[in-house]
């Protein structure tokens, strides 16, 4: 299949490593990242802490899913 296919579209570099791995022409390969709906946020302007210290709070799916290897 991957020498009939014109395209692969993987979601990272990892997934198109693997899909090297598995004998994929790299020029097939491209990385499709999933967007940010930017139309959806609001900008507020920010300061820096006074205290220097920065926080970072990532959330994501915590749900069981298909990954590449």
């Amino acid at each position: 299949m991957l020498v009939a296919v014109k395209l692969v579209l993987v979601r990272s570099n990892r997934c198109g490593a693997y899909s090297r791995e598995l004998g994929c022409d790299a020029k097939k390969i491209e990385v499709q990242r999933t967007g940010i709906p930017l139309e959806e946020l609001t900008f507020r302007e920010r300061s820096f802490p006074i205290n220097g210290e920065w926080r970072f709070v990532q959330a994501g799916r915590l749900i069981e899913k298909k990954v590449c290897r």
